[in-house]
C-alpha cells in the first residue's frame, strides 16, 4: 500500500467516478483502475462496488477511507 492508493480511496469517496479521480491526480483512467485492483488484491477484500456508472466504497473501503484521511 502506498500514498497513491490511499489518495485514490479518498478521491473515489469524493468524486464517485474513476475518470474524475484520474483527472484530479493527473493519471490515466486505466492506471487508477490498476491501482484500485492492486489495493484490493493486497488487502484480500473488495473495497469498491460499481453501480449505475458510479464507484462506491464497500464497508471495508469505508474503513480504509477513515484510515486514509488521517
Amino acid at each position: 500500500m502506498n500514498i497513491t492508493k490511499l489518495q485514490i480511496v479518498v478521491l473515489i469517496e469524493k468524486y464517485k467516478k474513476v475518470t474524475d479521480v484520474a483527472f484530479e491526480m493527473g493519471l490515466k483512467q486505466p492506471t487508477v483502475t490498476f491501482h484500485m485492483k492492486s489495493l484490493e488484491s493486497e488487502l484480500g477484500t473488495s473495497l469498491f462496488q460499481y453501480r449505475s456508472g458510479r464507484v462506491l466504497l464497500t464497508d471495508a473501503g469505508r474503513a480504509l477511507y477513515q484510515y486514509a484521511v488521517r
